[in-house]
């Protein structure tokens, strides 16, 4: 694998991990939903992403109970203190994407 690949690699990688980042509901206030089932999906959501997320190789994530000091690393690439699962997977991303030079 040249040099080429393995950035068209790193940036399909931050691709994937910002989407799975994004599916995770954030407060809408003009939404309408109520407090209590937004923090249940977002809850369930963090959940899923979490499991997702340590699924692959390299993956290494340190969270509080609460999500909300996340550290994470993946493919060489470290991120840390991020206030959510949600935000430490676009913090890595645009990481990730920094370090590929795009």
């Amino acid at each position: 694998m040249d040099g080429s690949d393995r950035l068209s690699d790193l940036f399909s990688l931050a691709d994937l991990v910002e989407e799975w980042g994004a599916a995770v509901p954030r407060w809408n206030p003009t939404a309408g939903e109520r407090w209590d089932r937004l923090a249940q999906r977002r809850y369930e959501a963090e959940q899923s992403l979490r499991s997702r997320l340590r699924r692959l190789p390299t993956c290494v994530l340190r969270t509080s109970p609460l999500l909300t000091d996340v550290d994470f690393s993946l493919a060489g690439i470290r991120v840390e203190g991020c206030p959510s699962l949600d935000a430490a997977c676009r913090a890595w991303a645009a990481e990730a994407r920094r370090l590929a030079g795009g």
